[in-house]
């Protein structure tokens, strides 16, 4: 593929073929005009890059998608010092880049008849019209403009001969960073990215918007999962969708610009589909006794040989990775690790793995986890046999793709050779659901600790966040008066109602009552807590959450 970096030295034989160079050039060849290097880079400004149509006007996205033989490009230039730039051209390479999925191919080069440029001229907008990239479809690519040149006389009776003439008879600059050429309306890149495969072959996907420039910046987001909308609480760029090997998920996305509706923006369908099933692994760890210690991993029932899939292990106390080509792995040390087995489709599993060599001040005699969906809690039980010196116990909860964190503590019994019960209630579950993981910290009281196991809920369901249920007044309010009441009476069947106030500096703890009259009971309590601003009223209830946004004055 030829480019400009690679053209530089026949720019000047345009000149000749376009009829611009003035007389006197006689026989020059291109080894006679050499730019003049990069001194002058600062002295011609290129900026905003756009495609509009004939008569001037901005294309948009609502009638970019036309079979015109021809598109013209505006731009602006601002010629600052040096002098009037004689006999000048800006060349470039000009690229397709999908917005799909990235991928990108050259187009053609081009290359822009600027004349003279006078100095000091200020910020120009010019126009100029280049052969219809083939297959350009503005709604799924975007155009790109790459080793951008801009070359001319430095004046403009220039009569050079290879020979005798020593001066530089052009001077160019050269561009090292990508001009994209937008359309009036949004310019985006969309993408998906799956997550590892879990024991039980489930995962989810990441539908994710980036990259979104052009309208307003003031946008609604509009997901669309297999004909049905889909709303995400944490962002509205990105949407989690749940999977497995074999389903065909087709992903919509409509960007309204909220200042001017009319500018809509569809995003091209991801049509999914993952016809290859998700192998099957088991992954055992192996504790010895042995000083010093070495512990590790045994990979059992894996399809194939070892060398059909890329094995990976990481530390998650220093991110390190190491490559694993051995089905008997030995030689870690203490520590959670996380191990990714890819096949050769790219299909991965992951797997948790703790390594403990210590002996436990505490014995446990079981661990258990339940969900129960009516209170969307998890119900998470132990006890031990025997504990020494043991203070108290931290509980730990990671989500899919993060790392572990405290959620709760409880005492321990400190001394006892008795079988000992304990329990924690988790109520503040992650709203996206999903798979999430739990363990146990335990600490002595010269602070030294230990993990449990890891144990594990699947397929948590995710909250229904809803609009129009309830309403809080007055709004706004000074907090002598406040309550919140139920608007939509079907959309609720007297469960149990947990909520919380977030303020920007002040949140108060999640609150469960049974009945609506008791939550403003609490909430009469709370109201006066809250600094004075905009806060929230985060409400749930059964599978459902609202969030009600008031103003204390």
């Amino acid at each position: 593929m030829a480019t400009f970096r690679t053209k530089l030295g026949t720019l000047f034989l345009f000149f000749l073929l376009l009829g611009v160079v003035v007389e006197g050039f006689g026989d020059v060849t291109r080894d006679c005009l050499i730019c003049g290097g990069n001194r002058n880079a600062d002295q011609l400004l290129l900026l905003n890059f756009r495609i509009q149509d004939e008569s001037g006007s901005p294309i948009t996205v609502d009638n970019c998608d036309n079979n015109e033989d021809f598109i013209t490009i505006s731009f602006q230039y601002n010629s600052v010092s040096g002098g009037e730039k004689h006999n000048t051209f800006i060349g470039a390479a000009l690229f397709l880049v999908s917005t799909i999925d990235g991928s990108e191919q050259f187009a053609q080069d081009v290359l822009f008849n600027m004349g003279t440029l006078p100095n000091g001229s200020g910020l120009v907008s010019v126009t100029r019209t280049i052969p219809r990239p083939a297959n350009f479809n503005c709604l799924n690519q975007r155009l790109e403009l790459r080793e951008i040149n801009a070359v001319w006389l430095n004046r403009n009776n220039l009569a050079p001969i290879c020979e005798n003439y020593q001066g530089n008879t052009g001077i160019c600059i050269r561009y090292p960073d990508v001009r994209r050429v937008s359309i009036d309306g949004f310019f985006y890149d969309f993408g998906a990215v799956a997550d590892c495969f879990d024991e039980n072959g489930d995962t989810e996907i990441i539908f994710s918007l980036t990259d979104l420039a052009g309208g307003s910046g003031n946008f609604d987001f509009i997901w669309t999962v297999n004909g049905e909308n889909r709303s995400e609480n944490l962002t509205d760029f990105a949407i989690r969708v749940p999977f497995q090997p074999g389903d065909a998920i087709d992903v919509q996305l409509r960007v309204i610009d909220r200042n001017n509706p009319s500018l809509v923006m569809q995003v091209p369908p991801e049509n999914l589909i993952w016809n290859t099933e998700a192998f099957s692994a088991k992954v055992t760890p192996i504790l010895t006794s042995q000083n010093p210690f070495i512990g590790g991993f045994v990979i059992e029932d894996l399809p194939g040989d070892v060398e059909d899939y890329r094995i990976i292990l990481i530390n998650l106390s220093d991110n390190t990775a190491t490559t694993i080509t051995e089905l008997d792995f030995s030689g870690l040390g203490e520590g959670d690790y996380e191990l990714i087995i890819i096949d050769e489709n790219g299909i991965s599993r992951c797997f948790t793995l703790l390594i403990d060599f210590t002996i436990l001040p505490v014995i446990y005699a079981d661990l258990t986890l339940t969900f129960n969906p009516e209170q969307r809690a998890i119900n998470f039980r132990w006890s031990t046999t025997k504990e020494w010196e043991a203070s108290h116990f931290e509980i730990e909860r990671a989500d899919r793709g993060n790392k572990f964190h405290k959620i709760g503590e409880v005492d321990a019994r400190g001394w006892s050779d008795e079988l000992t019960h304990y329990n924690f209630e988790d109520k503040n579950l992650p709203l996206t659901g999903g798979n999430l993981l739990y363990r146990l910290k335990q600490v002595d009281f010269n602070g030294k600790s230990e993990y449990s196991e890891v144990l594990s809920v699947r397929q948590v369901p995710r909250m229904e966040t809803t609009q129009g249920v309830w309403r809080a007044f007055p709004n706004p309010t000074n907090g002598s008066t406040f309550k919140v009441g139920l608007l939509d009476r079907s959309n609720y069947g007297d469960e149990p109602i947990t909520f919380r106030l977030v303020h920007p500096l002040f949140q108060t703890a999640p609150i469960t009552v049974n009945t609506e009259i008791e939550m403003n009971n609490q909430l009469a309590l709370q109201i006066s807590r809250v600094p004075k601003g905009i806060f929230v009223v985060e409400i749930q209830w059964e599978r459902k959450i609202e969030h009600i946004k008031v103003l204390k004055n």
